[in-house]
């Protein structure tokens, strides 16, 4: 093989360069270095050259040099692929495949609700109301920020249940006195704020019931707001 060839050539060629003989003065020196020498005891190594002779030594010596030759050549640019197999490629990564987020359905607007400083009403326009996303368009004709509040209405009560609360909040607002929040008989589904002159969608996901607004005018940072007004029934079937 041409590998076998070039690899004996590189390593002739290292052994050309060097004596061929041992001359008679570097040998009588190193002999009478070793009468002259004292013996020391020396920490074990892996290699003990002081118990070899001086053609063991320089046989050593050559099969070093040859080793240090073998590890030059393997290393020489574009021998890579000798004494080994290419790596094993690695399999691709499989792309990991993020879900796409389900976007809600267009709502279905069935009406409007208007916000003033004396009132605040519902116009539907579409009856009867039936289950799904649905959204009514609210608008601020208030002079003041303001809020609406959408409830379903729980069983056993009525939108009059909802209405009488509104007006014991109107009258513990007359007499100075805190507001009690949210009506027992119905649970809140949503709300939204609203600022004066301002249009903005109140959306939800209906289900068959009696659903009731509550009109906030006047949210204060703190205190209590200025009036509360109840708009329904809205009535949605199965």
């Amino acid at each position: 093989m041409s590998t076998n060839r070039d690899f004996d050539r590189i390593a002739g060629a290292w052994l050309a360069e060097g004596p061929s003989e041992l001359a008679d003065r570097v040998l009588d020196a190193a002999l009478d270095e070793v009468h002259l020498t004292h013996q020391r005891r020396r920490i074990s190594v892996p290699w003990r050259y002081d118990r070899m002779s001086l053609p063991i030594r320089l046989a050593a010596a050559v099969v070093v040099g040859v080793l240090a030759v073998s590890v030059i050549y393997l290393n020489l640019p574009g021998r890579s692929d000798v004494g080994g197999q290419d790596p094993t490629p690695s399999p691709p990564a499989t792309p990991t495949i993020q879900p796409t987020p389900t976007a809600k359905p267009t709502p279905l607007t069935i009406g409007s609700l208007a916000l003033t400083d004396a009132a605040c009403t519902v116009d539907l326009t579409v009856i009867p109301v039936r289950g799904g996303r649905l959204a009514i368009v609210v608008e601020s004709r208030a002079s003041t920020f303001s809020g609406v509040d959408l409830f379903k209405i729980r069983g056993g009560f009525t939108f009059a249940d909802i209405e009488a609360h509104v007006d014991q909040e109107n009258d513990r607002l007359a007499r100075g006195e805190t507001y009690v929040g949210f009506p027992a008989g119905a649970t809140s589904i949503t709300q939204l704020s609203i600022e004066p002159g301002e249009s903005r969608l109140l959306q939800w996901d209906a289900s068959a019931g009696t659903y009731a607004a509550i009109c906030v005018r006047g949210i204060p940072v703190t205190g209590n707001p200025l009036a509360y007004y109840a708009v329904g029934p809205i009535e949605v079937a199965p």
